[in-house]
């Protein structure tokens, strides 16, 4: 009868082990959000950019963008859940890596971050791709009438002529966060 190797002697040591465990706790209950959270109120601004007192803050914005509002005539463009029901297979191998990553080499957290800002970023990356339905024809005009030297992009946030793209304040407001740390 073979005597069975100790956890010293067996490919993963005791203090691998330990890591690992450790790692899998702090997993535990820990997940990422991302999206337009509800702490933005001192960013709000109206439509037209200017500050006004009645303001809708970037949360309303993007509820109303994601689900649309037919009252206000304003078609549903929906940037965060097409974005995670189009690319779920990427994101899941980010999780996937993230985990994996973490129970090798520890740091739970700041992979669990890097998750949130690669969704980010394809999140803005949808966007900046455009969202059917197209801009009405009243939209096109108030946003041209706006454009310095006729040109229709703002810098780095894309063209505004496409949906969900003007001053730049929603793609901006697209942020990640680790909860259940």
């Amino acid at each position: 009868m073979a005597a069975r190797p100790s956890l010293d002697e067996s490919p993963l040591s005791a203090a691998r082990w330990r890591r690992m465990r450790l790692t899998l706790e702090t997993l535990d209950g820990m997940y990422v959000t991302v999206g337009v959270h509800g702490d933005d109120q001192d960013n709000a601004r109206s439509e037209d950019g200017g500050q006004t007192e009645s303001r809708a803050t970037n949360t309303e914005v993007a509820t109303i963008h994601e689900f649309g509002d037919p009252s206000r005539n304003i078609p549903e463009r929906s940037f965060i859940r097409s974005t995670i029901d189009g690319e779920r297979p990427a994101i899941l191998d980010d999780m996937n890596d993230a985990m994996d990553r973490s129970i090798e080499f520890g740091n739970v957290l700041r992979k669990m971050k890097r998750v949130g800002v690669y969704t980010e970023k394809r999140i803005r990356e949808t966007i900046r791709r455009g969202i059917a339905p197209i801009l009405s024809s009243q939209t096109l005009e108030k946003r041209r009438s706006k454009l310095k030297n006729g040109k229709p992009s703002n810098g780095k946030f894309g063209n505004t002529e496409t949906p969900l793209i003007d001053t730049g304040q929603l793609i901006q407001s697209i942020a990640s966060k680790v909860e259940g740390v």
